[in-house]
């Protein structure tokens, strides 16, 4: 429960939050080898995810938030290396990741502001990866690759009541990155020493952030 902070040396609001998730997950990977050149990976991926919580301010006299959450997530993938030389290998990869949430929500308490909301959201997204590795030696490597990373849109939480466009009905989209990476890998003195170095340079689009907003919760 939440209530006022009477304690010495703090103010304000206490929160309270009891949440639940039940959760299941199952991947299948079929790998291979086509002759001495590609070795090739195949998968699939499912999870199943159903969670609630309350989320309440003043023993919930402000504010007693109620919501429930279900996501269904699929992913095929497959990716490749190919030995050009007994140096340089190339290798190439795709996901395709594909996300269903439904989202309830509803509110009772003085602070509420519209609701209940009721949402379903799908979003679903092609990734690729693209990797050049070459052999200096039997015991240096270096790389350079291109890859690319997605992260589901969701549903705002933890709005102090506010189930209006502003925060609790309004969904956030999902998060991409593009990311070029370049490193080396060496092993030295009969492999006890070992060195690795990476550079990378990422590239977001519609980054996820919570916000701290006192009069409007937590929206991402």
């Amino acid at each position: 429960g939440g209530g006022v902070d009477d304690s010495p040396g703090t103010t304000g609001l206490l929160i309270g939050s009891d949440s639940s998730l039940d959760q299941i997950s199952q991947e299948f990977q079929l790998l291979g080898k086509l002759g001495n050149s590609l070795d090739w990976q195949l998968g699939l991926y499912y999870l199943d995810e159903d969670g609630s919580q309350s989320y309440t301010g003043a023993g919930g006299f402000l504010f007693a938030e109620e919501s429930n959450s279900q996501t269904r997530s699929y992913a095929v993938y497959g990716e490749g290396t190919y030995q050009l030389t007994e140096a340089l290998s190339v290798t190439g990869g795709l996901r395709w990741t594909k996300d269903d949430k439904d989202y309830q929500i509803s509110c009772t308490g003085i602070f509420c502001q519209g609701g209940p909301v009721d949402l379903n959201e799908n979003w679903d997204e092609v990734t690729g990866k693209l990797a050049v590795n070459y052999q200096l030696n039997e015991n240096q490597l270096v790389y350079l690759s291109f890859t690319q990373g997605y992260q589901s849109g969701g549903f705002q939480s933890l709005c102090f009541g506010d189930l209006t466009a502003a925060c609790a009905a309004t969904p956030f989209d999902p998060q991409t990155v593009d990311s070029i990476e370049a490193g080396w890998k060496a092993d030295f003195f009969d492999n006890r020493l070992r060195f690795n170095a990476a550079a990378f340079y990422a590239m977001y689009n519609d980054i996820q952030q919570v916000v701290t907003n006192n009069a409007g919760g937590f929206p991402t």
